[in-house]
């Protein structure tokens, strides 16, 4: 996809709901208000709340998904086994795994850990819905939500975060 594309499909995605103005206000020197136009058309603020929600439900799920992994080890188990036919040895690394990623993306250490994360994430959960989708298991819903979650999650963070990915702006066709 070229970057007009990826421009046209983040502002179809991200109409806000909390801030129908297009345009931003400031004072002037004088204190006269000043309108200025936002490249994207998003405020910071509706920038802020998408990424945080969009964040907060990819880690919820990484995190829940742990919880179960490690709670509902027979049952998940069994449903390696029998319906997504994977080797059970996976079952107690993706755990981890999973704790780390959610933990990386919320406390964001390094902007190289973090792109390590969302890409490892964006990877699994391509290859969740993939599984589920094939199995013929009815999984797959959550996981194509936690996807889209995390292509928001990625695409709004140089926005909101102090640390910059040099990969958040692509966008825009810029680097950090």
């Amino acid at each position: 996809m070229d970057i007009g594309v990826h421009s046209l499909l983040l502002q179809l995605l991200f109409r806000s709901y909390f801030d129908f103005r297009r345009n931003s206000t400031i004072l002037d020197q004088a204190g006269n208000i000043q309108s200025r136009q936002r490249e994207d058309g998003m405020s910071d603020r509706t920038v802020r709340i998408t990424y945080w929600i969009a964040t907060g439900f990819v880690a919820l799920v990484y995190l829940g998904g742990a919880i179960f992994y490690v709670t509902a080890n027979d049952m998940v188990t069994g449903m390696y086994e029998s319906v997504l036919g994977y080797p059970t040895y996976l079952i107690w690394p993706l755990a981890a795994v999973k704790i780390v990623a959610a933990i990386v993306i919320l406390w964001r250490p390094s902007a190289f850990l973090t792109d390590f994360a969302y890409g490892a994430m964006f990877w699994h959960l391509l290859l969740a819905v993939s599984a589920h989708v094939s199995a013929g298991d009815p999984g797959w819903p959550p996981a194509l939500l936690a996807l889209f979650a995390l292509v928001v999650s990625f695409l709004t963070q140089n926005r909101v975060r102090a640390v910059k990915s040099p990969h958040g702006n692509v966008m825009r066709g810029q680097q950090a």
